[in-house]
């Protein structure tokens, strides 16, 4: 017990010797505050000399890590800067190889240059030779595929004019050779058998005969009358195909066909009445006095008739008759067409 007390009086007693010693020492610390501030003496009487324990605390707290990690850090920073001094000084020897190497590629390139240049001289005189002979074989292809597309084209044309609307249609709008028509004298003749001004039924008189080849025309029996598929004939108040008529049935083709154009533009055969072969714009033609050469002999155009063949190996499809003011003649052939434009149904 006495111990204890002995021990308390002792730590008392130098309590009160530190706070007296700490008391005597303020004026000292106040004048002195910065330079004492951070020394573990001083540093709890912070309060005695009007400064903040704890932010008194915390700056010398990282005032004393900062200075030990200078102490640390400076050292190694050194060395950091050593090491870019050489990276620096490899970089440039770098510079310097690559500077070098420039020059050395500029220098190849500059030789090779005058070299190929050199060959290029001489090589030009040799290259125009080239290019005047490439010139040359366009310009030869181009008058080839001229006559090409020329030759071409007269073929097509041909074709045209024999498979197109005006060879079909002088084929496909006209009657067998021997069908029966009625004239104005109330008697019948065949077909084939009119001549130009005859008169039909109503004064409708013929001004134009057609003598075609029957070859590949589709015909059709309309009553008793042979007429092609393709003519038109009145039905339901309107004209139609014969070929579209319920009554029409097919039949065996032809060997001739006629066809007439009349003043009415239409006529009657039997019980039903058909469009003539209409033509439009001028009609005209040749006078039967033209001499048109076969191929073994000239003669009158009038002489000539369906199968004939011409000096240019052309056969004739179709001879035309037209009573204008005087008769005139048209040829159709195979291969072109010596007649003015005509109206075709569609």
């Amino acid at each position: 017990m006495e111990t204890a007390v002995i021990a308390v009086a002792t730590v008392v007693a130098v309590c009160a010797s530190l706070y007296l010693f700490a008391l005597s020492q303020v004026s000292f610390l106040k004048k002195n505050w910065p330079k004492y501030r951070c020394h573990p003496l001083y540093m709890p009487m912070a309060g005695m000399v009007g400064q903040d324990v704890s932010a008194n605390f915390t700056k010398c707290t990282m005032k004393g890590f900062q200075d030990y990690a200078g102490f640390v850090m400076d050292p190694i920073m050194s060395q950091f800067s050593i090491f870019n001094s050489v990276i620096g000084d490899i970089s440039g020897a770098m510079n310097d190889m690559r500077g070098m190497m420039a020059d050395t590629r500029s220098g190849f390139l500059g030789i090779v240059g005058t070299v190929f240049g050199k060959i290029e001289n001489l090589m030009s005189q040799f290259q125009h030779i080239i290019i005047r002979m490439r010139t040359l074989m366009a310009r030869i292809v181009g008058i080839m595929m001229s006559f090409m597309y020329i030759f071409y084209g007269g073929m097509q044309t041909g074709e045209s004019v024999v498979a197109g609307p005006i060879g079909k249609t002088m084929s496909v709008l006209c009657f067998d050779q021997d069908t029966l028509i009625e004239i104005n004298s109330g008697t019948t003749v065949y077909m084939k058998n009119l001549k130009l001004g005859d008169l039909l039924n109503n004064n409708n008189s013929v001004t134009s005969v057609y003598r075609i080849s029957g070859k590949d025309v589709p015909m059709y029996v309309l009553g008793k009358t042979r007429v092609s598929g393709g003519h038109a004939v009145w039905y339901g108040g309107k004209y139609i195909r014969v070929s579209e008529h319920p009554d029409a049935i097919r039949t065996i083709d032809s060997a001739n066909l006629v066809c007439i154009n009349t003043e009415r533009k239409s006529f009657k055969i039997g019980e039903h009445r058909f469009m003539d072969f209409t033509e439009t714009g001028r009609v005209t033609g040749v006078p039967g006095t033209t001499i048109i050469s076969l191929k073994t002999v000239d003669v009158p155009i009038s002489d000539i008739v369906v199968g004939d063949v011409l000096s240019g190996n052309e056969i004739v499809v179709a001879v035309v008759k037209h009573q204008i003011d005087r008769i005139l003649y048209n040829l159709i052939t195979d291969t072109s067409v010596m007649s003015n434009k005509i109206e075709i149904m569609n």
